[in-house]
């Protein structure tokens, strides 16, 4: 058998005094999390030889922004994640495009590894992708590092354990049960904030500011509440506009500037929502 054999072992709506005003917490669930604990002795990694992989299906669209690993012993790997597509199996070889660059990881054997992405990884639900955990360095060192796996219940069943001898990813028949590597893995649905899902809004990366001192009458402006009047009512909120500001719409829609000093006209706004 192969040696990738498993180891087996708020802001008021009136407040004027900043230009920016801090999204109050979301009203959705802003994570998703994907977790398959472990339960065994774990997959080994033999270094220079050896690489690991574990595909995933995220359930909702975002960026992957934190990764837990159950090593059982000590070692240093570098993580890269990839798009399914795009990703070779045997015999084409490891592949060099990651989605973000590859991150350098510590592993203290017995310690649950929580790994903050440097660069977020982003994914759309129902897609497949990958992650590889390879030995650091180059070339690699000798020796064996650990990972914990998974052996009783359900295996994942959004994804696999794959291993690559050198000749590209390939899938390994391994007895039933041993079917997936023991991982956490958190996904940002809702990047900005701004109480939004990822998947529906029209509008990364909003801010609320202060309303113009000058709002018209039966005008508008986004606060962290939601869109306000003139009386400071919360007339709208993010999800009627799809996750955008005032501010956004008046640069997406190629509205009058001057909406910016008096607020969006009612019309303009109900217009946006409909198109979105």
């Amino acid at each position: 058998m192969s040696r990738a054999m498993h180891a087996l072992s708020g802001a008021g709506a009136a407040a004027l005094v900043a230009s920016v005003i801090a999204f109050a917490p979301a009203a959705q669930a802003a994570e998703v999390v994907i977790d398959q604990p472990s339960d065994d002795g774990g997959f080994a990694m033999f270094c220079g030889t050896l690489d690991l992989a574990q595909t995933f299906t995220p359930t909702a669209t975002g960026e992957v922004t934190e990764l837990d690993l159950h090593p059982t012993t000590s070692g240093t790997v570098s993580l890269a994640f990839f798009a399914t597509a795009v990703f070779p199996v045997q015999p084409e070889g490891y592949p060099d495009d990651p989605l973000v660059p590859a991150q350098q990881v510590d592993l203290t054997g017995g310690e649950t590894a929580t790994v903050t992405l440097d660069t977020p990884v982003p994914v759309t639900a129902g897609d497949e992708f990958w992650f590889t955990l390879r030995c650091a360095g180059d070339p690699p060192p000798s020796g064996t590092i650990t990972l914990g796996g998974s052996t009783t219940g359900d295996p994942y069943p959004g994804g696999d354990v794959w291993f690559d001898e050198g000749g590209g990813f390939g899938k390994i028949v391994l007895p039933p049960g041993h079917a997936d590597l023991a991982f956490r893995l958190v996904i940002d649905t809702d990047l900005d904030a701004d109480g939004v899902l990822a998947a529906a809004d029209a509008c990364p990366g909003t801010d609320a500011t202060a309303p113009p001192p000058d709002l018209k009458r039966n005008h508008y402006w986004s606060t962290p509440e939601g869109f306000v009047d003139q009386t400071g009512a919360v007339a709208y909120s993010f999800d009627d506009t799809s996750g955008c500001s005032a501010e956004q719409i008046v640069v997406e829609s190629g509205a009058s500037l001057g909406h910016a000093k008096h607020g969006l006209p009612r019309g303009v706004l109900q217009a946006w929502m409909a198109r979105h």
